[in-house]
């Protein structure tokens, strides 16, 4: 903006200012004025009303006039209503005036809200004699009150006085207004104005005012915006079109202004000034020029860069950065960088930003880009360039390149960085062993702080394990220049012993002459300590600590050598425990691992020095018998072994006997191969098995081939199944007497086609061994619900079920599959369960069969009285059906025992509603003797032999018919 311009515009600021506040000033006044005038006519209007009123009550006394509805309006509270409204039609201006109480006569005298307001006013301040107040009518219009004080006088008294005083027609018509006192407030005078019509006087009498005022103030603002451009503002463009030229470096320039004012004596300063500028440009051109030639000298770049990025000077080594066809005046940021915006951010802060900030030097590092496009790292060091009075005007940089010496630094730190923090210890010595370094993880590892083995030789940590010759050969390899790695058990300072895995290493430097040596070492204690740990864990029982399998096997092979050399003979015996997992089932697992750990101390105790006790896992047990002379030394140590066996087993207060069973082979006799020898041990104890509990077996070439015929059966077992090798039969199921079919039993064969039928008292228990029964009796359930569904009559089908099958089959989710992939309906399944089944887990197996029954389906108990029967059982077990062993059925006829107990068994079972199946009826004589003793169903060749599904469903359709 001009200064004219700007001068006008303060002038005229100045004189509206005036302008307002003297317009405000006479609206204030005028307003004034006008209030006062309100008030004079307002003063007029009740002096009048008061004489009207009181004429009007004068003379309505005087006249003896009775008060009626004829006369009542003569009455001055009557005659005010009526008269403001005549007004209103002589007066447009919308003033209204009324007497009016707080205890009217006649509705129309009844005071408002603000006229009660007015009305306690006066009572309150008994000097009052008029009041003037501004308020706001119910509909938002804005009126003027004005009220004066009706107060009772001396000739009030004789109609508001004692209701006895007054003339008979006012005591007659009026019940109120009376009990007034001299000088009481009986009402008041009420005048309202509105407000608009104070504002339109006030209006009209300013507008005539300010047109005058208007025309004044503006001639004078025009005569003095005249006056400032002849003397001042022609005057100051001179002067400044002559600043101009100096300013653009005509050192020539001068001003010639007339008079003696002040703007004359600005020209003269300005001569004078621009007289020292040229003889100063001078002295700074030769200045410019010895400075550039001194800064151009320095090996590193130097800039002068305004506070606004522009570089003002730069030297020849900065010049470098400077792109092809580029001259200043550029930006710093384009010099260094390449780039169209400062610098900023952490990363790359600005230094004239950071100078400018703080006023004093920074150091930092940058990256810059050079002409050539590459880029290199620069230390730069900023000072702030400031004027002569401290004024920050930008700074003076100077630069280094780094680059180099960081890339040394990096690598020397990330080296350092390492070493420190190496997982494995890292010692320098110099060339006669003496240590110059250790990192902290030596500290940590040995014990010792660098302060304490500076100087020293490594040899503070051995242990005296390491042999001489050994170190030997360490020095004779580093010294020659080659790498030495190895093991060594050294010690800490606590005096604990260490494993360390070694290498140490000659360092070379730059003429490629050994002046230190680095060894690099890891603490492998544990790893040690572990591989201990894992060859102890291969070898031994994690229970017995005895040897396991692998050890036990070892050892037999270095007996049987020893043997060989010696010419003498080893016995390897495997030892079974009889019956020992009825401990577990009954006691717990704790207790049956107790008793195993007393065994083995016991046999351990009982062997001669050279045996081995080893353990085979679960209750085998495998002993060799070392440097034996004949086959009979084997029995002698073996009746050693028995008396191991003859005190009982102590575990929580009982006292547990067990027995053994074993097989024993004899070396060279039987074999010299280790695991043939096993085999043989394996076979006879198996034999050993078959005889009854706490036999002895040796092995012989018959145990030898049985075993091969029984791997050899095992294995073809294993693929019975799924070559379709396995069917089912069924043997009928009658009601006893009446011979009427109600269920069959479905009994697994196996017809092999090379071995033939194989009967199921062989394959069965070695299914059983192996886990295949699992399987196997999955696939036997599937058959059996699959094939009953087709049978014409809705009769049951019976399933025998493993113990294996209870512990590994799921069986509860297995029956429910079959069933509902069958479609069998779950009344029609019967499963049996042997009394062998209820000493295992009797209370997971209580639930099982528990949540069998509530699918539907029926348990029964097979083979009753073959083992260790419990009417126990009977009670806690939800069977529904007890099957009496043929055992017993065979010799009913002429065993009276037999017989007795069949018939004890019957009645037993119906007294607990128990079903009752005899099982082996071959003749009619049994048939006919139990059905007399009321047994409810018969199962036997009597009535058929188990048939294949075909044949059983022809035997249906006979007995059909």
């Amino acid at each position: 903006m001009r200064l004219q311009t700007k001068l006008l515009a303060v002038f005229g600021a100045v004189f509206l200012s005036l302008y307002l506040a003297v317009e405000y000033h006479q609206y204030r006044q005028n307003r004034a004025a006008i209030v006062a005038q309100l008030l004079d006519e307002a003063e007029v209007i009740a002096g009048t009303l008061q004489a009207v009123r009181r004429v009007y009550q004068h003379q309505f006394i005087a006249s003896g006039l009775p008060v009626n509805d004829a006369t009542i309006g003569f009455l001055p509270a009557h005659a005010m209503p009526r008269i403001s409204a005549e007004f209103l039609h002589f007066v447009r201006t919308g003033l209204s005036f009324n007497n009016v109480s707080d205890r009217a006569r006649n509705a129309h005298n009844a005071a408002d809200s603000v006229e009660l307001e007015a009305i306690n006013y006066f009572r309150a301040d008994v000097e009052a004699t008029s009041r003037m107040v501004p308020f706001t009518s119910a509909d938002g219009r804005h009126f003027y009150h004005y009220a004066k004080p009706l107060r009772i006088e001396q000739y009030c008294l004789q109609c508001h006085g004692s209701r006895q005083d007054a003339p008979d027609t006012i005591r007659a018509q009026y019940d109120s207004g009376f009990d007034y006192q001299l000088g009481d407030v009986r009402g008041i005078l009420s005048i309202k104005l509105p407000a608009d019509e104070l504002e339109k006087r006030v209006a009209a009498r300013q507008y005539r005012e300010m047109g005058t005022r208007l025309a004044v103030f503006a001639a004078a603002f025009v005569l003095l915006s005249l006056l400032l451009k002849h003397v001042v503002v022609r005057r100051l463009a001179q002067l400044k079109g002559q600043m101009q030229r100096l300013r653009d470096g005509d050192y020539a320039a001068r001003v010639s202004l007339a008079g003696e004012d002040e703007l004359a004596e600005l020209a003269q300063s300005f001569n004078a000034m621009a007289d020292a500028v040229a003889a100063g440009n001078t002295q700074i051109e030769h200045e410019r020029v010895f400075l550039q030639t001194v800064i151009d000298g320095a090996l590193d770049p130097i800039m002068v860069i305004a506070d606004d990025y522009q570089v003002l000077m730069m030297n020849r080594a900065a010049r470098r950065y400077l792109r092809h066809g580029e001259d200043l005046p550029l930006r710093c940021h384009r010099v260094s960088h390449n780039q169209d915006q400062p610098c900023g951010g952490n990363g790359h802060p600005c230094p004239l930003d950071e100078v400018r900030r703080t006023l004093r030097p920074v150091t930092m590092v940058h990256e810059h880009v050079l002409a050539d496009g590459s880029r290199r790292l620069f230390e730069l060091e900023a000072t702030p360039l400031l004027d002569e009075r401290g004024t920050f005007k930008g700074i003076i940089e100077t630069s280094r390149d780094i680059t180099d010496r960081v890339r040394a630094e990096e690598r020397l730190r990330k080296l350092s960085q390492a070493v420190e923090q190496s997982p494995v210890s890292v010692i320098i010595t110099d060339l006669n062993g003496a240590i110059e370094y250790v990192n902290p993880k030596f500290e940590e590892v040995t014990g010792y702080r660098l302060e304490e083995v500076q100087g020293s030789n490594p040899r503070v940590l051995k242990s005296g394990h390491t042999a001489s010759a050994e170190y030997r050969t360490l020095w004779e390899t580093i010294k020659r220049g080659d790498i030495w790695r190895g093991e060594f058990l050294n010690r800490r300072k606590n005096g604990e012993l260490f494993w360390e895995y070694a290498s140490i290493s000659p360092i070379r430097n730059a003429q490629g002459d050994v002046d230190h040596f680095l060894a690099v070492k890891e603490d492998i204690t544990v790893r040690k300590e572990y591989e201990q740990r894992l060859l102890h864990q291969e070898s031994y029982d994690a229970l017995t600590e005895l040897p396991n399998r692998m050890l036990a096997a070892d050892r037999v092979g270095q007996a049987v050598v020893h043997a060989r050399r010696e010419g003498r003979r080893v016995g390897v015996v495997s030892l079974y425990l009889d019956n020992f997992k009825n401990i577990n089932d009954s006691l717990g697992h704790g207790s049956g691992d107790e008793v195993l750990l007393q065994l083995a101390r016991r046999l351990v105790a009982a062997m001669r020095e050279g045996d081995t006790v080893a353990r085979l896992g679960g209750d085998e047990f495998l002993i060799v018998l070392a440097e034996l002379a004949t086959p009979e030394d084997a029995e002698r140590v073996l009746d050693k072994v028995r008396t191991v066996f003859e005190r009982p087993f102590l575990v929580e207060d009982k006292s547990i006997y067990l027995t053994p069973s074993m097989g024993v082979t004899v070396a060279p006799d039987d074999s010299e191969d280790v695991h043939i020898l096993l085999r043989n041990a394996d076979a006879a104890l198996h034999r050993a098995k078959e005889l009854g509990r706490n036999m002895t077996q040796f092995f012989t070439p018959e145990m030898n081939e049985r075993a091969i015929k029984r791997l050899e059966l095992e294995l073809q077992l294993r693929h019975a199944q799924e070559r379709g090798e396995l069917s089912l039969h069924y043997q009928p199921q009658v009601i006893s007497g009446s011979g009427r079919v109600i269920g069959a039993e479905a009994l697994l064969r196996w017809q092999h086609p090379s071995f033939g039928a194989v009967s199921p008292e062989r394959f069965i228990p070695l299914a059983e061994e192996t886990g295949l029964i699992v399987s196997m009796g999955r696939w036997v359930l599937e058959t059996a619900c699959r094939e009953a569904v087709a049978w014409p009559q809705p009769l049951r089908v019976s399933v025998n079920v493993s113990s294996r099958q209870f512990r590994d089959g799921d069986l509860v989710e297995t029956v429910l599959q079959v069933l509902n992939d069958t479609g069998l309906a779950p009344e029609r399944l019967e499963l049996e369960v042997t009394e062998s089944l209820l000493l295992q887990d009797m209370e997971g197996t209580a639930q099982i069969l528990e949540r069998l029954q509530l699918l539907g389906v029926r348990i029964a108990l097979d083979d009753f009285g073959t083992g260790y029967s419990s009417l126990s059982y009977l009670k806690r077990f939800p069977f529904g059906v007890l099957k009496i062993d043929r055992s017993f059925v065979n010799d009913i006829i002429d065993d009276p025992d037999d017989a007795a107990l069949c018939e004890a068994i019957i009645q037993m079972a119906h007294v607990l509603n128990l079903k009752v199946i005899a099982e082996g009826v071959e003749t009619a004589e049994q048939m006919e003797y139990l059905a007399a003793r009321g047994v409810d169903l018969v199962q036997g060749y009597y009535y058929s032999r188990p048939l294949p599904a075909a044949e059983f469903l022809l035997y249906l359709a006979r007995n059909d018919q």
